[in-house]
């Protein structure tokens, strides 16, 4: 190679490498579709209703606090209207700066009212839920053929074993299950020959495909140039310490872990908040029929050995003993959290201690018991 076509080499790759340098920054940057998700829960006698809320944004959206805080307003709102004999909210999500913050919860406070009456937060890292390969979506029919076979094999090798799945794949709370569903539903839509590429598109998809199992609005987060351009924002000291909040006519009482202590109370004339954030609805949702169903008393630990032998799905929480035969009842099970929790071990010094304190309290019952209030709607972001 003489120096000249070297030289003609060089010159070729610096004027290729001018073609990249267009191609890059030609590039625009191409967001996903952002939306939230909320799954509410109500009981009526020994039956317990479901109902999903998600919010599509039309356009690239931030959910910070001022817009999570509509959100939440807009789906207790809806819940009235659609049941106008609840009167009482209490709310669940896990430790997002969008959700727990001292702005949305004096705008819930300021938009809900009397209705509101606890928000209460899941312990940092510990997610919304647990771990249930069952609704891990990802590569379904792989995943089935694989578990089927595994679970073939062990059946003819061990026949008399009980074999349960649980804790493989990732897993958090409700709204994670739902959203799964909801994803799986969009891909059968576009393996369909459709586009999803728009906040429009995706509700249509949804719509279609969930046969009207999810309440699905399209919205815009705007500004309102007529709220005043005054901001007031106030802090809530060492919130992030904080998990449980009760709202009373007067004030907020807080806690650091639940039912431990009174609680400290913070008046709401200490605490100040406005936004400026408004929804507004491209395309509403539609009505939908609530899902309806029953406690798993039916699956607890008493049930009986035919039904034990069916069941494969385990609860994924440490501890609990819970089993189950169908997704279906896992999912309501997790949904409820009525864990049965069994200790599986317990050295003979807290044996001791425990069975004396069980005598204790059998000789002198205690006259009050305490109450705790039911969880209703819990949240999450896209």
């Amino acid at each position: 190679m003489t120096s000249r076509n070297g030289k003609n080499h060089l010159v070729r790759a610096r004027n290729q490498e001018e073609a990249r340098r267009n191609l890059t920054d030609k590039m625009n940057e191409k967001r996903g579709i952002n939306w939230h998700i909320s799954v509410s829960l109500m009981k009526k006698g020994v039956t317990f209703e479901s109902i999903t809320h998600v919010h599509i944004f039309e356009n690239p959206t931030s959910q910070d606090a001022d817009v999570t805080s509509q959100i939440m307003v807009d789906v207790v709102t809806d819940l009235v209207k659609v049941l106008p004999t609840l009167n009482k909210f209490h709310l669940f999500s896990d430790n997002a700066g969008c959700y727990k913050s001292s702005t949305t919860l004096t705008q819930l406070h300021s938009g809900l009212g009397n209705l509101l009456d606890t928000y209460n937060f899941s312990e940092a890292q510990n997610g919304k839920g647990t771990n249930d390969i069952s609704k891990h979506r990802s590569g379904t029919e792989q995943i089935t053929a694989n578990l089927t076979t595994c679970i073939d094999t062990l059946k003819t090798k061990y026949p008399n074993a009980r074999i349960g799945i649980c804790s493989i794949l990732p897993r958090r709370g409700p709204c994670d299950g739902k959203a799964s569903h909801i994803k799986s539903s969009i891909k059968r839509y576009v393996n369909e020959g459709n586009d999803v590429i728009t906040a429009q598109q995706m509700k249509q998809a949804i719509d279609q495909n969930q046969q009207g199992k999810y309440k699905v609005k399209v919205v815009n987060a705007v500004t309102n140039l007529d709220s005043g351009a005054n901001i007031i924002k106030s802090n809530i000291p060492e919130i992030t310490s904080l998990h449980n909040f009760k709202f009373t006519e007067d004030a907020l009482v807080v806690w650091k872990a639940y039912n431990i202590g009174e609680g400290k109370t913070i008046l709401w004339t200490q605490l100040k908040s406005n936004s400026n954030k408004e929804l507004s609805v491209v395309l509403d949702w539609r009505d939908v029929a609530l899902t309806r169903f029953q406690d798993d008393e039916n699956e607890s630990t008493d049930m009986n050995t035919q039904i034990k032998k069916r069941a494969i799905f385990m609860c994924p929480v440490e501890g609990c003993v819970r089993e189950f035969s169908t997704n279906s009842n896992l999912d309501n099970h997790l949904l409820l959290g009525n864990c049965d929790y069994k200790l599986e071990k317990q050295c003979l010094t807290d044996l001791a201690i425990t069975i004396y304190s069980k005598k204790i309290i059998d000789g002198f019952p205690s006259s009050t018991s305490g109450q705790h209030g039911q969880i209703s709607v819990y949240f999450n972001r896209g």
